[in-house]
């Protein structure tokens, strides 16, 4: 009652700023926007670098690929006025100009020339990232002129300031108080429903990779780039001479996206013609796979044609500073470095296929912990892949990977089902949360599809293969 819901402004800096932004353009109830020091277009931030000094709040995880212009065009018509610094270094000008440049030609379509002021603005001065005396009077005059019609602001100055006691709503905090969590309560997670029916799962299915193509792989590329591969012919570069009497050894090397370039170990039977089935082994950050560590591979060389494979940023350590910035920035692209991971593990599933040309229909993937399930999102949009072997993996995304939106999607549990009738291998004990995964598989009739297995070798039968 206390307040004019037809006439509702907000301003605010910097993070202030940017839930100006997204607040304006997600409730019409606000009437006219301000926002200071917090503007910029991504091609910006990227080309300045700036991201490290950027708090959470400031980006959007851009599912739908689009640009910050977008947001002004959201607010449009409502009257906006954007103000920043020349010489903010976390918000350069070449950003905010693009970004009123674009969104201004949204605002000229809704109005003719004679419409009366303009309703977006622009304000920069030569400031650094802070409120100064232009951009505060500018601010309030923005809002004398769109909230209170006209009626001029009470000098600042002349205006006593309330105690910070006296506009404290709590004396204390509550123990019942979800700050601490509020993150995991505000996201909408899909419900995992039971199905009773193989054609009601087989519909559910159907959406489920729509909606991962849609709203968590939508970055995909939709031309794929030439492989280019180049490979290093070695008779015994990879530890001692002994391991090459198993078969024959490549490094090899190819693109997975522009720019992108990714590595595989491969170790081929014999006189290999393309018959033995193939084993994608995909490394963790931090594994070494190598002399020492073939202990699990060993009765495995000779029999299947094995492929280690390196996704980006396994291979060379990164500090978690740059981790963390790779990880943050990802999200410009509607990317994470998990999503580009199961990319790279994609184009090494089409890498297989294309250069190495097995005539054997089995394909196997293996991976730990969280590399597993990566590989398991990449088998389910590659039919290649007959068998997905899971050693450790976490229960549910709240463990990991990240993937953006996955949690409003879906789950590891189903994703897994999506999986079926396909074989899926257990090495460890499956976590409980799976017990809906094997559900899935008795729903359509393939209860024996989901195993468990008490090492790698077992899980791919070599007893069924060659010797080598």
């Amino acid at each position: 009652p206390e307040a004019d819901k037809s006439r509702i402004g907000v301003t605010g800096i910097s993070g202030g700023g940017a839930i100006t932004w997204y607040l304006a353009a997600v409730d019409e109830r606000v009437a006219a926007a301000a926002p200071v020091c917090s503007t910029y277009a991504f091609g910006s931030q990227a080309a300045h670098w700036v991201a490290a000094g950027q708090c959470d709040c400031i980006f959007f995880h851009n599912t739908f690929l689009v640009d910050f212009p977008i947001v002004g065009a959201l607010i449009a018509p409502r009257p906006l006025l954007i103000l920043g610094g020349r010489r903010d270094p976390d918000f350069p000008p070449d950003g905010f100009h693009e970004v009123f440049q674009k969104a201004k030609r949204i605002y000229d379509l809704y109005a003719p020339a004679d419409a009366g002021p303009d309703r977006i603005g622009l304000v920069d001065d030569d400031v650094g990232h802070e409120d100064s005396p232009l951009i505060l009077a500018e601010a309030r005059r923005w809002m004398d002129q769109w909230v209170k019609n006209g009626a001029p602001s009470r000098d600042p100055e002349t205006i006593e300031k309330e105690k910070p006691e006296d506009l404290a709503v709590l004396s204390r905090l509550p123990p019942d108080a979800v700050n601490y969590r509020i993150q995991n309560l505000l996201i909408p997670t899909a419900p995992m429903k039971n199905w009773s029916t193989a054609a009601a799962w087989n519909e559910r299915r159907q959406q489920l990779l729509a909606e991962l193509k849609d709203k968590v792989f939508r970055w995909f590329p939709e031309n794929r780039t030439e492989f280019e591969t180049a490979a290093n012919q070695l008779t015994s570069g990879w530890g001692p001479g002994w391991l090459t009497s198993y078969g024959d050894y490549r490094d090899v090397e190819f693109t997975s996206e522009p720019g992108i370039r990714v590595r595989a170990r491969v170790l081929s039977p014999k006189g290999d013609a393309g018959k033995a089935p193939v084993l994608l082994y995909i490394k963790r950050p931090g594994d070494s796979i190598y002399l020492l560590d073939m202990d699990e591979l060993l009765p495995i060389f000779g029999r299947y044609k094995v492929v280690i494979f390196y996704p980006r940023l396994t291979e060379q350590s990164v500090s978690a500073p740059d981790y963390a910035e790779i990880e943050r920035t990802a999200s410009w692209t509607g990317r994470t470095v998990a999503s580009m991971q199961v990319w790279d593990i994609l184009r090494a599933i089409q890498w297989i296929v294309t250069e190495e040309k097995p005539s054997s229909p089995s394909i196997a993937v293996y991976g730990k912990d969280v590399m597993g399930i990566l590989g398991l999102y990449a088998a389910l949009f590659n039919e290649h892949v007959k068998q997905v072997i899971l050693d450790n993996p976490p229960p549910s995304h709240w463990q990991g990977p990240a993937l953006l939106n996955i949690l409003r999607v879906s789950d590891i549990p189903e994703v897994a089902g999506a999986f079926a009738p396909r074989r899926l291998v257990f090495i460890t004990e499956a976590p409980k949360p799976f017990d809906y995964t094997r559900e899935v598989y008795k729903l359509l009739g393939k209860p024996d599809s989901l195993v468990h297995a008490g090492s790698l070798p077992e899980a791919l039968q070599v007893w069924n293969y060659g010797s080598p």
